[in-house]
Parts: C-alpha cells; sequence; structure tokens
C-alpha cells in the first residue's frame, strides 16, 4: 500500500512541478522531484519555543498535615530564613513529636553544610480550640560562632537554628546537639519545660594547640561551660 502512495505521490509532484516550470520555460531535473517528494514523507518540524515550556516544581511530600501546613505558610512563619529550605529533602527529613494530646512539637529540616545538619523547631499546640504555632529558641554561646562582644568576651544569644547533630528524646523530653568538628565546637542539651527549650548543659571542645596538627587529637579539650 505505502510503495502504490509512493508512486502516485511522485506522479503528482512530477506533473505540478512540471506544470510550474513549465510557465518558466524550465524542465525540472530528477534532484529537485526527489526533493519535494522528502519535504512530503519527512517534514520539518517546527522548532520548539522554550518560552512556553515550564518547569513545574514538585511540592514535597508530608507524611502529616502540620509539616505541610508549615511548609506552606513558611514565609509568613519565617521558617529556616537563615538558610533556606532544601525541597527535595524537606519532606522526609522533618519530623513531629507528640508531647501530650495537645502539644506537638515540629522538627523542621532546613538543609545541610559541610558536615552538618540545620534544624529549626516550632510549638503546635491547640488551645480552646485553636492553633497556636510559635518558633523555639535555643540559647548558645558566642564563640562557637567566632562571635565575641564588644569586649573581646563571648556572649550568650537565643537562635532559632540550629547546626550539627540533633537528637530529640521524646521520653526524656531531652534535645541532645552535637556540632563538634575537628575535634572544636560545642554540645549542648536542652530540656523541653514549659513550652520551651532550656538549657541543660553547654560544653565546648578546642585545642590545647592548634598549631601542632600533630598532636592534636590528645590535646583536644573540652569544658563544660554551663551550668
Amino acid at each position: 500500500m505505502l510503495k502504490k502512495q509512493y508512486i502516485f505521490a511522485i506522479l503528482v509532484l512530477t506533473i505540478i512541478t512540471s506544470c510550474e516550470y513549465t510557465k518558466k520555460e524550465e524542465v525540472p531535473d530528477y534532484s529537485t522531484v526527489k526533493s519535494k517528494i522528502v519535504e512530503i514523507f519527512n517534514p520539518k518540524s517546527a522548532p520548539l519555543k522554550t518560552e512556553n515550556i515550564k518547569k513545574e516544581e514538585v511540592e514535597p511530600d508530608f507524611n502529616d498535615e502540620k509539616l505541610a501546613y508549615i511548609y506552606k505558610h513558611r514565609k509568613n512563619l519565617h521558617v529556616c530564613e537563615e538558610t533556606g529550605l532544601r525541597r527535595d529533602v524537606i519532606g522526609k527529613s522533618s519530623k513531629v513529636y507528640q508531647v501530650n494530646s495537645q502539644t506537638y512539637i515540629l522538627q523542621v529540616y532546613c538543609g545541610n553544610g559541610a558536615y552538618t545538619d540545620y534544624f529549626e523547631y516550632m510549638l503546635y499546640s491547640i488551645k480552646n480550640d485553636t492553633i497556636e504555632i510559635k518558633p523555639l529558641s535555643f540559647l548558645m554561646r558566642s564563640d562557637a560562632y567566632s562571635m565575641v562582644d564588644l569586649n573581646g568576651q563571648p556572649i550568650w544569644f537565643y537562635r532559632k537554628l540550629v547546626n550539627g547533630l540533633s537528637d530529640f528524646d521524646l521520653e526524656n523530653l531531652t534535645l541532645k546537639v552535637n556540632a563538634v568538628h575537628n575535634l572544636e565546637g560545642y554540645k549542648a542539651e536542652y530540656k523541653f519545660e514549659n513550652d520551651e527549650f532550656k538549657l541543660a548543659k553547654y560544653t565546648v571542645y578546642y585545642h590545647k594547640d592548634p598549631d601542632d596538627p600533630v598532636n592534636q587529637i590528645k590535646s583536644r579539650e573540652s569544658k563544660v561551660i554551663y551550668p
């Protein structure tokens, strides 16, 4: 069937092409007829307009409606403003801890950096048939972030963002943060009481002689500075 169509197309194009060139008193050659046949059986497709192609953003998949709500209203709730959100992993790495029938702690995964993870914690409370959402802050020392006050002394400050390895024990309502890397940094423990995290212990880690890389493991020291 295809062979008959092909022969018919050749005949029709030969006649049409002959008529067109006859008006110009020219006789078409074989290559001209062949090129027109190829155009029919192999038409050139129009180039795609890139401006009409839109990349659809895939929304994270949450297994809890509270986390989904936090993500949807992240701008109004000022979630992870310090680092931004990792859209591809926030759904898998964020968690919900139920303290009681009316209180939940939301662990929101903001993203990761070099040898560290970033989290923010939010309190989700149900009170008098209304819902209250507020960020939870953590007391930290400035020297862990190369910050000092005007007198050159470290200071204590509150921060929403937690960096490092984070481990929340729901049974004891205790959050442990490990931000030690290359033998320096800090470890902190926070106790959840009265709808907030209160600092229970803070330990700093440092090198006794940071200019001695050979013995830096032996010279590592730690000091509990709180309480």
